[in-house]
């Protein structure tokens, strides 16, 4: 009965892949944060979407819904300049 000798270095060469590739494949991975709290009560996505940037989140929002009903989420973004220009910062 023969077995087989693997390389020395092929464990530690598969962990470094591993940790080279990990944050690549992360990277690829969409996902939206979301501003909390989530407002309660949304009809419609257009809706949400017209409510968060009223507010000042340029990317709008999404409706989401668990079992207690559906709720309006802004996407986090840059606050719109306009709501606070400098001019109206007090002088020191």
């Amino acid at each position: 009965m023969t077995t087989k000798k693997f390389s020395p270095f092929l464990l530690p060469s598969l962990m470094i892949f591993s940790l080279i590739l990990m944050p690549m494949i992360s990277a690829l991975m969409q996902f939206k944060p979301y501003i909390e709290p989530c407002l309660k009560g949304c009809r419609s996505q257009l809706e949400c979407m017209q409510k968060c940037m009223s507010m000042g989140h340029p990317k709008g929002g999404d409706c989401l819904g668990d079992q207690y009903g559906r709720y309006c989420c802004c996407i986090a973004g840059l606050v719109s300049q306009n709501k606070f220009p400098i001019s109206s910062l007090p002088n020191y």
